[in-house]
């Protein structure tokens, strides 16, 4: 009897390690189904074919028939390519909305619909046609006559007005935010003057002479025809008295200038660049056309653009994104391009002139470069008896 109870406790020893052994096989073989399972659809995802994006235009055709499918067609536009395209069955083509972003499948299928897309060039609405469509004009004055997207459908647009359009020029796509243009340009007369200003006195003489001379002796430029500086770079550390200065010669200009008083135009810099594409270089323009109106009726201009290493980056460098690409020769362009700029001075201020694009500082453009330093002994004593 004993014998036989060794024999059963034995056994059972044995299945219990079988069936240990048969669960552990069991999760192990689980464990690798779920791994095959992942490598599957990463696969699966690594091999997928590439989709494309298009613009929604209209619904082509639409039918439903016996067994409650849906057959429908759809105008997109993908680039400059237009073309009649199925839209899967799961797509409701009653709200495919023209303008709207499409998702076209391998096989040229619209299978989904996006949002409007909020990015793309700005054009000037010019006129409002009746049956909605908008006559919109690029900064050249190139007109173009575009649809209405959806989400424009029942929108207020008035001439003047910004938009966005797609790649095409086929839709516009949605409203620019109104943007207060004359809070970028500040033209007032500071009440900083140079005996407001101590420890500069080196700096204040080279800038009366490039600045004040030519506006206050204009007689004497003339008859030995001398040609005042376009511009005036104030670089240096921050914090030692470069806006001070500019500053300060508008308030001498506003004072004594020759043809009455000067006209101080501060442009914020860095608030000048801006998301949209062509709106910056349209900001530069309206800046110089205001300083060419003021200059017209006989008065000095100065224009102060502050970091300016902000705004005029030089091209390629990789720094940002590229933007300066087109706002440096926009720049450029105003200051010595095919429009004169009599009696308009540029000052610009930097804390990094190491940044800023080398042509802008080539002679016959802001040629005249006054390093403003950290005050020394003499400069520091010439501050605190100031104050």
């Amino acid at each position: 009897m004993d014998q036989r109870d060794d024999t059963l406790a034995s056994l059972g020893e044995v299945n219990d390690q079988l069936m240990a052994k048969n669960h552990a096989l069991a999760k192990a073989l689980n464990r690798a189904t779920q791994e095959l399972a992942k490598a599957k659809a990463q696969l699966n995802q690594l091999a997928g074919p590439p989709m494309t994006f298009a613009t929604m235009v209209r619904v082509y055709s639409a039918r439903t028939d016996e067994q409650g499918v849906q057959h429908a067609s759809a105008e997109v536009i993908s680039g400059t390519r237009r073309m009649i395209v199925p839209v899967a069955a799961n797509v409701q083509a009653s709200r495919l909305e023209a303008g709207r972003t499409v998702l076209l499948n391998e096989n040229m299928v619209v299978v989904s619909q996006a949002d409007t897309d909020t990015l793309g060039s700005v054009r000037t609405v010019k006129q409002v046609i009746d049956d909605g469509r908008l006559l919109v004009a690029d900064n050249g004055g190139n007109a173009t006559l575009v649809r209405r997207s959806g989400t424009l459908s029942k929108a207020v647009i008035n001439v003047a007005d910004r938009v966005t359009v797609d790649s095409s020029m086929r839709f516009a796509l949605a409203l620019v935010p109104p943007q207060n243009d004359a809070d970028l340009v500040l033209e007032e007369v500071p009440n900083v003057t140079f005996a407001d200003i101590g420890g500069l006195d080196e700096q204040i003489e080279r800038i009366r002479d490039a600045v004040q001379m030519p506006f206050l002796h204009r007689e004497l430029f003339e008859r030995y025809d001398l040609k005042p500086p376009k511009g005036v770079l104030l670089y240096g550390p921050p914090g030692n008295g470069k806006t001070l200065i500019a500053k300060a010669v508008a308030n001498a200009l506003a004072e004594g200038a020759a043809g009455g008083r000067g006209v101080f135009l501060s442009v914020k810099g860095p608030e000048l660049l801006n998301k949209f594409v062509g709106e910056s270089e349209r900001l530069i323009r309206m800046i110089f056309k205001r300083a060419r109106e003021r200059a017209a009726e006989g008065k000095p201009v100065i224009v102060f653009i502050d970091e300016m290493d902000s705004l005029l980056r030089t091209r390629g460098s990789g720094v940002s994104s590229d933007v300066e690409t087109t706002i440096v020769p926009q720049f450029l362009a105003e200051l010595d391009g095919v429009e004169t700029l009599d009696n308009v001075m540029v000052i610009g201020a930097s804390n990094r002139i190491d940044m800023i694009d080398p042509a802008v500082l080539r002679p016959g453009r802001l040629d005249v470069k006054i390093r403003v330093e950290r005050p020394k002994a003499a400069q520091a004593a010439q501050i605190i008896r100031h104050y």
